[in-house]
């Protein structure tokens, strides 16, 4: 799965447990689809290298890379966002998503690794009257670009 090297410089704080990261793609081919999604590996970020260990340590196993949808449209090659909601606690106290919400500033380094998923629109309108979009929380994201992507460029359907 390719990587790339992008820069936070913007959150946007939507809720008290959401944000929206707007990452610079320095100018690199970065070319997804509406509705698709990254992966972002935790230990890439050393204020979270004790927290992985000991979370590693009780579970036996390395924690893996999360993914998050890319909420942007795609108008702008030049920056992609993802929307990132805190994951409540279950067996393990979530480590990366409270980071991304609360402590990720401007000027941040994240590699990410995709595009992925095939959960998007087509590149033309389809011959369709609308979209129902059924979605909460986090699942938002995705459609957000999506809905975005189909409005700015005069799809006749309705979201």
């Amino acid at each position: 799965m390719p990587e790339i090297s992008t820069t936070i410089v913007e959150v946007r704080l939507e809720a008290h447990d959401a944000a929206t990261l707007k990452l610079d793609l320095s100018g690199a081919a970065f070319p997804h689809r509406p509705g698709q999604y990254v992966e972002i590996d935790p230990h890439q970020f050393e204020p979270l290298a004790a927290g992985i260990a000991e979370m590693e340590r009780k579970k036996g196993m390395p924690e893996s890379p999360r993914s998050f949808s890319i909420s942007s449209d795609g108008g702008d090659s030049g920056f992609i966002e993802i929307s990132v909601k805190e994951e409540k606690p279950r067996a393990f106290d979530p480590v990366i998503t409270p980071f991304l919400v609360h402590g990720a500033k401007p000027g941040l380094r994240v590699v990410l690794s995709g595009p992925n998923g095939r959960y998007c629109l087509p590149e033309s309108p389809p011959p369709i009257r609308g979209f129902l979009h059924l979605c909460a929380g986090s699942g938002v994201a995705p459609n957000r670009g999506m809905i975005r992507f189909a409005l700015g460029r005069g799809w006749p359907q309705r979201h």
